[in-house]
């Protein structure tokens, strides 16, 4: 899915989605691109295949994180 920039005078950029997969969680991911990237289903799909692995690896530290907290006796809000 791709989202036109709010600003008329940026056209030259767009808000992408990148929905990730169940291995991801499903949750979705934005990026602000050029036109041109967004206009580019080649490009585009590098650009979700690139997102998906920083995503999982975010989550594998922030789990890590987690449980280091947790084991400390610290709070998630911490």
């Amino acid at each position: 899915m791709v989202h036109t920039a709010g600003q008329e005078n940026r056209q030259d950029r767009r808000v992408l989605a990148l929905y990730l997969g169940c291995e991801a969680g499903g949750s979705p991911g934005f990026a602000i691109v050029e036109a041109s990237a967004a206009d580019d289903p080649v490009r585009l799909r590098e650009m979700r295949e690139n997102h998906h692995p920083f995503v999982t690896e975010w989550r594998t530290v922030d789990n890590e994180l987690d449980g280091i907290a947790r084991a400390s006796g610290l709070g998630r809000d911490v």
